[in-house]
């Protein structure tokens, strides 16, 4: 038919990978990580609600910002002084 169809992310990943998506947990992940994480969430997102960040970070101490008004992908476009000042702040204490 000349349209190519292509696995999802997640089939696709699990197919060529050998870290099945489906089978972890996140904040098993985010322990995991050896290294500081920052989780940037948007308190009106909808596609991911804020809880779930909110979760992951009280059960593994990742570092924490929640982005008043911001949906989904948003945070940067809402609070961009402030996405770019906390990003390059942690970035920065990251490297030291």
């Amino acid at each position: 038919s000349g349209v190519s169809t292509l696995p999802s992310g997640a089939s696709f990943q699990s197919s060529h990978t050998r870290f099945n998506l489906h089978s972890t947990r996140p904040v098993d992940a985010l322990r995991r990580a050896g290294q500081p994480v920052l989780l940037i969430h948007g308190s009106d997102d909808e596609a991911i609600l804020a809880r779930h960040s909110r979760r992951l970070h009280a059960a593994s101490g990742a570092e924490y910002w929640e982005v008043s008004g911001a949906g989904h992908t948003e945070p940067i476009r809402v609070a961009a002084g402030e996405y770019e000042r906390r990003v390059i702040g942690w970035l920065t204490a990251g490297a030291d």
